[in-house]
């Protein structure tokens, strides 16, 4: 899978974990372990197992310190008691939303795109089929925190356009490029191209599963708050490589 020179937005991924664990509410710690063990399965398909401590221990440092980076350091030890510790500092999804907008805390190296693509992968697995709801509710929590972020909501199409692809090209940002178009004939589209949420949706897919997309969900609520009026998510188009994408909406007149 090939992913863009881009940096990761770690303020995306902060909304995002936080929005998803909100959304669960209270079956939040069962879902968390599904996706801690969705994880785990991803990476014994990518190391071979050791029954040696040193080596599984060499294999997990290994693994979370490149491609699954999540964090600015990541050290695991094996004790002589039988305990096990996984230490880990600047880690992104212990970063509240307080912090990043302080600007008290931020990872001193590219936060891996890789990671979100398989957590993202492993979070809409984990759900099941409870996905497309907890999809919805996702969508809806990261419309309310972008509006909370305004000092008041878009008036009309134009200013709605122009704040959600300001906010997509900056603290939001989750791919390369974030079009808005309103369309005279009532419908809109969200066009889309580097899309880091479609990696993981293809590695659901590479696996016979079905991909969800909270970002479609997230502007359909959104326009809907900002417009006053109905909003129709219609489908989507993806007419080029693994991260382009068309989301079409109708607009109640």
């Amino acid at each position: 899978m090939a992913f863009g020179s881009r940096a990761f937005s770690r303020e995306f991924f902060d909304m995002y974990h936080a929005a998803v664990f909100e959304a669960l509410g209270e079956n939040a710690a069962k879902y968390n372990a599904r996706i801690g063990a969705i994880l785990a399965n991803a990476w014994h398909k990518r190391v071979e197992s050791s029954a040696d401590p040193a080596g599984s221990k060499k294999a997990k440092e290994s693994y979370t310190g490149g491609p699954f980076s999540f964090s600015d350091i990541v050290r695991f030890e094996f004790t002589d008691e039988g305990t096990v510790y996984l230490y880990a500092k600047n880690c992104v999804s212990c970063i509240d939303s307080e912090q990043l907008l302080m600007k008290e805390v931020f990872m001193s190296h590219d936060f891996s795109k890789e990671f979100f693509a398989a957590y993202h992968a492993a979070v809409i697995e984990a759900l099941g089929d409870d996905a497309a709801r907890y999809n919805a509710k996702i969508g809806i929590i990261l419309a309310n925190a972008w509006q909370k972020k305004l000092s008041e909501l878009p008036a009309d199409p134009a200013e709605f356009k122009k704040a959600i692809e300001a906010y997509m090209s900056g603290p939001f940002r989750f791919s390369d490029i974030a079009k808005f178009e309103f369309n005279n004939d009532g419908t809109a589209c969200l066009y889309v191209k580097g899309c880091d949420i479609c990696n993981g949706n293809e590695l659901l897919r590479s696996s016979g599963k079905k991909g969800s997309c909270p970002i479609s969900q997230m502007v359909k609520s959104a326009m809907g708050k900002a417009l006053k009026t109905g909003v129709e998510l219609t489908g989507s188009e993806k007419p080029g490589p693994v991260g382009e994408c068309y989301l079409k909406y109708k607009i109640s007149m």
